[in-house]
């Protein structure tokens, strides 16, 4: 009996052990699962942390919009500003021909306020891409992944490129988003966990690369690895130094997976949205900054031209024609953005964040919209800019 007693005691001591082993490992995560509860992922930005900030242009001064135009904003983009205000937008702007025509603020925030908008850090990877192919530290899009981060999977449907993760084409397995955020999600560990690199590597290829399109977190995530391997220095410093620091007037922030981490590439960039703005002012301008070319135009060309995969998708950027009554993220899709009209310009290119975080860039028109606010299922997204567009004809 004493025997069996010892044996039960030693077993329990050895599940005690790997209990808080697995409760130190998961430290991170588990307590960021716990806290989810009640926060507000677009303005509740004191959440994040670890975070690394990214200094600004020196000379850049802020927008400002010009009293006659804020004395007309009202009227002028009334139909533009029912809308926003009726879907729970925190922040709503308007730039055309070097000049701030909207500014407006809602639930207590103003120009001084950070906001999170999700998806729109994709399209600065791509831009990141680019510039590192400019440097000549990337040589191509067409060369393998592995070529910068090694032979992570077996890929028995062939090499995945560069190209393949910006166009979201990789064949890699896309699992099901749980909005539950359940601890074992694939999708819950590549938000919270304190290894997002481990959790992007761990999908495996189940399709031809370059056939289907499906937006996969994973594949921005992995240019992330891509491009500090390929650079030698880590995304956010690369991200100031080369893209933010030209282009913003105000700090910048980016999240970390764990204390000197993996910086989130899919999601979760922190800023004011005048500097989301100044960036889709550069990608009017071609790329430019001033006399200054921040990224090279043929890479602004490349990238907002349709892939083969989805003629609405260029590089981690959605492109507005042709249309489509609900754009979906992969085929089949029964989940999607409404678009209630065509919009009323064929150029339309735009920065999507989860739920309703937009930078429309609309060359023809020489304008750039922004757009931040509550998370909602129903947002229609010609709304905004086709309103816009009529009220600036």
């Amino acid at each position: 009996m004493s025997r069996l007693i010892k044996i039960v005691a030693s077993l329990c001591g050895i599940i005690l052990l790997v209990a808080l082993g697995f409760l130190a490992i998961n430290y991170t995560y588990i307590s960021r699962l716990n806290s989810l509860e009640g926060v507000d992922f677009v303005h509740d930005t004191q959440w994040y942390e670890p975070l690394v900030t990214m200094q600004p242009a020196s000379n850049k001064t802020r927008l400002s919009i010009s009293d006659e135009a804020l004395s007309q904003q009202d009227e002028r983009f009334a139909d533009a500003l029912g809308y926003a205000e009726q879907v729970g937008s925190s922040a709503f702007l308007v730039w055309q021909n070097g000049e701030l025509l909207a500014q407006k603020y809602w639930k207590g925030e103003n120009a001084d306020s950070y906001m999170q908008t999700f998806s729109v850090q994709k399209s600065m990877v791509a831009l990141l891409i680019g510039i590192a192919i400019e440097r000549g530290e990337i040589q191509s899009v067409k060369d393998p992944v592995s070529k910068y981060i090694g032979q992570w999977i077996d890929m028995p449907f062939g090499e995945i490129t560069i190209e393949h993760l910006l166009t979201m084409s990789s064949g890699l397995f896309l699992p099901p988003v749980d909005l539950n955020n359940s601890f074992s999600a694939h999708s819950t560990k590549l938000n919270y966990s304190n290894d997002i690199s481990k959790v992007a590597r761990s999908l495996e290829q189940v399709k031809a690369p370059g056939t289907v399109f499906e937006y996969n977190n994973s594949n921005p995530q992995l240019l992330v690895d891509v491009l500090e391997a390929a650079t030698g220095e880590k995304f956010a410093a690369y991200m100031e130094k080369y893209l933010w620091s030209k282009v913003a007037a105000n700090p910048g922030y980016v999240w970390l997976d764990d204390e000197n981490g993996t910086a989130h590439g899919f999601s979760f960039l922190i800023a004011k949205p005048e500097d989301l703005l100044a960036v889709g002012v550069m990608l009017l301008n071609k790329g430019a900054v001033g006399d200054e070319q921040v990224v090279s135009q043929a890479w602004i060309k490349q990238t907002t031209q349709p892939s083969l995969s989805n003629p609405n998708y260029g590089y981690l950027t959605w492109l507005g024609s042709p249309y489509k009554p609900m754009r979906t993220y992969r085929p089949g899709a029964k989940f999607g953005v409404i678009h209630s009209a065509p919009y009323f310009a064929d150029d339309v290119i735009f920065f999507d964040g989860f739920g309703g975080q937009r930078v429309y860039i609309i060359p023809s028109k020489q304008l750039v919209i922004v757009r931040v606010g509550d998370v909602r299922f129903d947002f229609d997204d010609a709304a905004i800019p086709n309103a816009v567009i009529n009220a600036v004809k």
